[in-house]
């Protein structure tokens, strides 16, 4: 018998600034109605690995407000508390949006054996660590952690860790 693992991933993403033109996420009939309301919202982010997509709700009205599509396997996330952009971890990348945005701002490549499946930003320095899986045996999960400001990565891992998770 083979166990399934469903992943729910939940961020719920700080008030910022304001914005300008209209919201066009896809959902019809949903608040936040122009991007001015939606970045000075909180808003809740849930990933759907499965469906591939991130849906936003109004917090804390929980109204649905838009949704990222066209991710594969999104599955942590977690939210740069200084700018308010949240991180999805998803397969061999993450991917930056800003607050209330449905456009990615940066992506930043794992490597293709890595499975990214969750991410942290340290508050004091804004680096960014992403926690990487292997399934299969075929080598050593790792943690990445990135120096946003400069680029750079530096991979920790341990020879017979293989599932880094969350």
């Amino acid at each position: 018998m083979v166990a399934r693992r469903t992943t729910v991933c939940i961020v719920a993403a700080a008030f910022v600034g304001c914005g300008g033109s209209r919201v066009t996420t896809g959902l019809q009939n949903t608040i936040p109605q122009t991007w001015h309301d939606a970045k000075r919202s909180a808003l809740l982010y849930v990933s759907d690995p499965k469906a591939g997509t991130v849906f936003i709700y109004a917090y804390p009205s929980l109204k649905a407000a838009g949704m990222l599509t066209g991710l594969n396997l999104p599955s942590g996330l977690c939210v740069d508390q200084k700018t308010g952009n949240i991180w999805i971890a998803e397969t061999t990348r993450v991917v930056e949006f800003a607050h209330g945005e449905t456009k990615p701002i940066r992506t930043l490549q794992i490597g293709r054996d890595n499975n990214a499946d969750a991410c942290a930003v340290n508050p004091e320095n804004g680096e960014l660590a992403v926690a990487n899986a292997t399934f299969g045996g075929d080598g050593a999960g790792d943690v990445v952690i990135f120096n946003l400001g400069t680029g750079k990565s530096k991979k920790y891992y341990k020879k017979d860790l293989f599932y880094v998770l969350f």
